[in-house]
């Protein structure tokens, strides 16, 4: 596809066509993106020098458009946004939907990235009507409306729009969104606290990258999740495996990302699953600084909240606090409310002579499933244990906290 882009930049110079030249060198510069081809950036800048003032161009094929596209990757979002929004204005006066469906879609996963949930919400529902109004493909117009439902509104509708966009993307074998939904889907399941399910959808998402030939790891950013699934699964040995690899892939510019972030945070979560406490810990306030200057307010939070469930295992209940209240106010500014639902008390809980009842890790982890919504039977899964064993793990917890249900559980634990 490079040297099929490179020919197609020889023709056009051939034809002293100087838009054509900057078709093909934005396409070039896309497919060395993808592909990791260290000649990504250099490509962009020439495609954008010789564009100056050519008008022939769809926007979705410019190579300013390309440009917010890679910013929006490397986490540039201020940039991204300001020239997004320039390029809305002349998508809505092309009278191309398929031109604004694009740019509206960058614009909502731009604001998901960031964690502004109703901002996200608003363009992505735009995106999709856009499609719909014109029957464009919706495989990625039920991505972007999928991000956006994860920051804004709901997990359930998050993991349902993911996979109406999963059936319209095979539907016209579209391979990249296919990767895209299903990736939200497997996020959604390691959110919800159901870390199994995750690793078979991203490993699904592995596969489908592997076949595209996808080696930038952050355009789609699987890779730490997978880490941390199979940590959350009880898979240490291939977390750690998969960590160590996934490391070997990045250079500095990736490691500078949510990205490389997200990869301290999937390290965090294992090392707190084998008893590391200390230094789980110390990498997700690593994590959350660097999220919190990278602008990623909707990452930022959910670090705050490993770090709050970190600092509980090991019965640091005030700093476990600390950080749950930290990651519940991060929620509420971007509108998160269902992410600040997850944001449960960590002090021991009080009996009825007002002292404060400790709680072992065992049934520390299992109340925390219950506040999910996992089964027993989930739970017994992701803890390798028998069903029996929860039961009588979650009959003693309800002894201890005065309660005789998991409903009375949640609603004794449950954030006011």
């Amino acid at each position: 596809a490079r040297e099929a882009a490179q020919c197609a930049v020889r023709a056009g110079r051939e034809a002293h066509r100087p838009d054509l030249v900057a078709a093909a060198l934005t396409m070039q510069a896309r497919i060395e993106r993808i592909t990791a081809h260290p000649s990504a950036a250099t490509t962009l800048r020439r495609a954008l020098d010789l564009a100056q003032g050519q008008a022939r161009l769809a926007v979705r094929e410019t190579p300013q458009y390309l440009a917010c596209r890679h910013a929006l990757y490397d986490d540039r979002l201020d940039e991204a946004e300001s020239t997004l929004q320039e390029l809305l204005v002349t998508a809505e006066a092309s009278g191309s939907a398929e031109d604004l469906q694009e740019v509206l879609r960058s614009l909502a996963e731009l604001n998901a990235r960031r964690g502004a949930g109703p901002r996200a919400v608003r363009f992505s529902e735009r995106a999709l009507t856009v499609g719909r109004d014109v029957g464009l493909s919706l495989g990625p117009a039920w991505y972007s409306r999928a991000l956006a439902a994860l920051c804004g509104t709901s997990f359930a509708e998050a993991a349902r729009f993911a996979r109406l966009g999963e059936v319209a993307s095979r539907e016209v074998d579209d391979q990249v969104f296919t990767s895209r939904n299903v990736f939200v889907q497997g996020l959604v399941d390691l959110i919800t606290g159901h870390p199994t399910r995750a690793v078979e959808h991203l490993h699904r998402v592995a596969d489908l990258e592997r076949r595209q030939g996808v080696r930038d790891v952050s355009m789609l950013r699987w890779h730490p999740e997978l880490v941390e699934a199979l940590a959350l699964a009880g898979h240490w040995d291939r977390a750690e495996e998969t960590l160590g690899r996934f490391r070997a892939l990045a250079g500095p510019r990736e490691l500078a990302t949510g990205w490389g972030a997200g990869l301290v945070r999937a390290e965090a979560v294992l090392r707190s699953r084998t008893k590391d406490h200390p230094q789980a810990a110390a990498l997700l306030e690593q994590a959350a600084e660097q999220f919190g200057d990278l602008g990623l307010a909707l990452d930022r939070a959910r670090t705050y909240l490993a770090l709050s469930r970190a600092q509980r295992a090991c019965r640091h209940y005030a700093a476990a606090h600390r950080a749950a209240a930290r990651a519940a106010e991060l929620f509420d500014a971007g509108g998160a409310t269902h992410w600040a639902a997850l944001c449960v008390p960590t002090r021991p809980a009080s009996d009825d002579r007002g002292g404060d009842v400790a709680l072992t890790e065992a049934e520390t982890t299992m109340a925390d499933a219950v506040l999910r919504g996992a089964s027993n039977k989930e739970i017994a899964q992701e803890l390798f244990v028998s069903v029996k064993t929860v039961e009588a793990t979650l009959s003693r917890l309800y002894r201890k906290l005065g309660v005789r249900s998991r409903s009375q559980l949640a609603a004794l634990l449950r954030p006011a």
